[in-house]
């Protein structure tokens, strides 16, 4: 699971979903059924649907808040004094036995995704649609003043900054060497009349070198060499699916959860209530 520090963007889409299911059950209703009983029915659907989508968005929130108090709880171990279990190491990523290079940028990396996604109007209606989508993520090495650990990343939650944004349209054209790479990768970024489709290009990286923080479980390494260093390595916590990787520092990292924990709790809850006082106004009618 990806969550690439754009969660503004997450929290709308969202809401946008859960409005777009009342509509489109509305509408279907309304189609299909004669009006007394498409009148009874989205009553109390409407209404259902509202406790059903506040309740995911609830234990969203709580779950965000339980991995908060996780990483509080949890002290930052020197990866020299890494033992078996859960653990929190943070230092600088070092490349195992690859290095990758980002795709948009560049940059050489021990992780790298990028998105590229594409505005399209249908009727009234609009929406960003991905259109390309690409993620790198090999095992790669933190090391700080006392050592390095091996992070197998398959199973990682990644919470990243974007390294790279840039939203085109009729006036803000890609630069040519983005286009080159868009024409290696064959995405179409241009109509017939030339002109820039509007496109929304995004990239997610954890460079060669740079800060990163890790949350997971050390457990035997999968690729040991022979060296005392490459005994253990941080993998997912099948437990109960701890493992979190993230660029930003940890202070930020709980702020963050905190901001998730509050979105979920506070929009979860209020159309929770909406939809119980909507239910609660029609049985008593």
């Amino acid at each position: 699971m990806i969550l690439n520090g754009n969660f503004k963007s997450s929290y709308v889409n969202w809401i946008i979903a859960a409005i777009f299911l009342v509509v489109v059950a509305n509408f279907v209703f309304q189609a299909i059924l004669p009006f007394g009983t498409a009148f009874d029915i989205q009553a109390t659907t409407t209404p259902l649907l509202f406790v059903v989508v506040g309740g995911g968005l609830f234990i969203f929130g709580f779950k965000s808040y339980s991995k908060k108090k996780l990483i509080e709880n949890i002290p930052t171990s020197r990866i020299r004094s890494v033992a078996g279990g859960l653990v929190e190491v943070k230092g600088k990523s070092a490349v195992f036995k690859e290095k990758i290079k980002s795709l948009l940028t560049n940059k050489n990396c021990i992780y790298h995704k990028t998105v590229v996604e594409k505005y399209v109007k249908s009727g009234k209606s609009s929406s960003w649609v991905p259109i390309f989508h690409r993620e790198d993520k090999p095992v790669f090495y933190v090391k700080d003043s006392t050592g390095k650990i091996l992070v197998k990343p398959d199973e990682a939650e990644f919470d990243l900054k974007p390294s790279f944004n840039f939203t085109t349209n009729v006036f803000n054209v890609l630069p040519k060497k983005i286009e080159r790479v868009l024409d290696s990768e064959n995405i179409h970024y241009k109509n017939i009349f030339g002109m820039h489709y509007t496109l929304r290009l995004a990239e997610f990286t954890v460079p060669v070198g740079s800060d990163v923080y890790v949350m997971g479980k050390a457990v035997p390494s999968e690729f040991k060499k022979g060296r005392e260093e490459d005994a253990l390595m941080i993998d997912v916590d099948k437990e109960n699916g701890v493992f979190y990787i993230s660029n930003r520092d940890e202070k930020d990292v709980t702020s963050h959860l905190t901001n998730m924990f509050l979105f979920g709790v506070g929009v979860g809850g209020f159309m929770i209530c909406i939809g119980i006082s909507f239910m609660w106004a029609f049985l008593s009618f």
